[in-house]
């Protein structure tokens, strides 16, 4: 089957429901070049602010124990951890007992190797993490 919409047909049935005289082509053609350019700079606005949001989440979460979101991300690519910032946001926010273990092990992956990459060990980060987690999602007030 071919398509036997024309270029203005397909230009004034994406104008549609836009405000003004969306019936004419001359008016429709730019206002319609305009939004499909403003359709694709919202979707990689969006793939932005999520990435952004992520790491704020890791940041916050990283920082009940004292280690800051540089240093974590560091240590898990030293230590080889194959989580993308989504994953690791949503397991900060949903299981913070695994996050919890996974914060430990990147410590201590760099305390080890503090000597090879000129890297300062955390300090009071195993105080931090043998403190006991209060879950106050279950707690009655």
């Amino acid at each position: 089957q071919h398509n036997t919409m024309g270029k203005k047909e397909v230009i004034l049935k994406l104008a549609k429901g836009f405000r003004g005289r969306a019936n004419c082509y001359r008016i429709a053609r730019p206002r319609v070049e305009k939004a499909l350019i403003r359709q694709y700079e919202s979707r990689r606005f969006l793939k932005r602010d999520m990435r952004s949001m992520w790491i704020n989440q890791i940041n916050a979460a990283v920082q009940v124990y004292g280690m800051q979101y540089s240093q974590f991300i560091h240590g898990s690519v030293v230590a080889n951890i194959g989580l993308n910032r989504k994953m690791l946001a949503e397991l900060a926010q949903t299981e913070p007992y695994s996050f919890r273990c996974l914060v430990g092990s990147v410590a201590d992956v760099l305390t080890t190797n503090s000597d090879k990459h000129n890297f300062h060990p955390i300090q009071n980060l195993h105080s931090a993490l043998d403190t006991p987690m209060v879950d106050t999602a279950n707690t009655v007030d």
